[in-house]
């Protein structure tokens, strides 16, 4: 029998049964060092399959991939829309006081679909932003 967490369902009175994560899962998260980080994305993944909810996920910040593989492998199904610069913050998105910043900079898509592996269902969507303006590059 494999243990049960029980959860408030998203937006209903009603309580659900979620499984907890297998060794598989468990395993995948272990290979980063913020278990806890890893584990709360793998519980609302599977929290959202158990309750059918439909849509694609997205995530903001990609930089590498580390966290882009992880839910990629855990929801190979869904449409999965990565956005970055891949580039590091630009001149024009710092702080007045800071003229430079290399952080972020080691990077590129295809860095970061290599990392992945499993290309289906992923989206890339490399963006510059200007102040609150974003516009695409792809």
């Amino acid at each position: 029998m494999v243990p049960e967490i029980c959860l408030p369902a998203l937006g209903r009175k009603t309580v659900h049964a979620v499984s907890a994560l297998d060794r598989g899962v468990h395993e995948s998260i272990v290979e980063y060092s913020d278990y806890h980080r890893f584990g709360t994305i793998a519980m609302a993944l599977r929290r959202i399959d158990g309750e059918n909810i439909p849509g694609a996920l997205a995530e903001a910040g990609v930089f590498e991939g580390h966290a882009s593989r992880f839910i990629h492998r855990l929801a190979p199904e869904r449409r999965y829309y990565l956005f970055d610069t891949f580039e590091g913050f630009d001149k024009d998105d710092l702080d007045p006081e800071v003229s430079k910043d290399n952080r972020f900079r080691n990077t590129s898509v295809e860095a970061v679909l290599h990392f992945i592996g499993d290309q289906r269902n992923l989206v890339v969507k490399k963006r510059t932003c200007t102040g609150d303006l974003c516009r695409s590059g792809i």
